[in-house]
């Protein structure tokens, strides 16, 4: 599944709480390419969620798996830890990557 079908989705409250997407069980790829950006929030635990090109993903996601490539970048907004509504986004781990010959690794001290 594109999250940018024709072109792009348009958040123009700029709240990413304001665009919630939900992934069904069989919904297994979610790919952001280009030069798009995406303010919002994906649930799609069983997704893998692709980002591509040069892509700025401005929110939060919950996914099974993250592929990252091209300058594309993940911006956290803590706003969601705040917003209630029975729906809560906390970042509860994160580990640092860095793209060392063209691959996302984990950065080592």
């Amino acid at each position: 599944m594109s999250l940018f079908p024709a072109g792009g989705v348009l958040n123009q409250t700029g709240y990413p709480i304001n665009c919630q997407w939900f992934g069904l069980p069989s919904s297994t790829l979610w790919t952001l390419a280009g030069g798009a950006d995406w303010l919002g929030t994906a649930y799609a635990p069983e997704a893998t969620l692709k980002l591509t090109g040069n892509v700025d993903y401005y929110g939060g996601f919950v996914a099974g798996s993250l592929v990252q490539g091209g300058q594309s970048a993940v911006h956290y907004d803590e706003a969601l830890a705040r917003a209630g509504g029975g729906m809560l986004f906390r970042v509860v781990s994160w580990q640092p990557l860095v793209n060392r010959n063209g691959a996302w690794v984990m950065e080592t001290n």
